[in-house]
């Protein structure tokens, strides 16, 4: 299934935390353990506390 269509499995923005981009200017890898779902997509973050602040306020962060 993957094969047929990657980018439906495929985490958004490629796994970088889209907080610390956002905030820092920074491309930090995310973590599987702090990820959100978003409009359909997996959106991973570095930690919990940017997890906390994607849920709070997620179109903020996504584009």
């Amino acid at each position: 299934m993957f094969m047929a269509a990657p980018a439906k499995y495929w985490p958004a923005g490629d796994g970088t935390c889209p907080v610390t981009l956002a905030k820092t200017g920074r491309v930090v890898e995310g973590k599987l353990a702090y990820a959100a779902m978003y409009q359909g997509k997996l959106w991973l973050m570095k930690d919990r506390d940017t997890m906390k602040t994607f849920v709070a306020s997620p179109a903020t962060y996504v584009k």
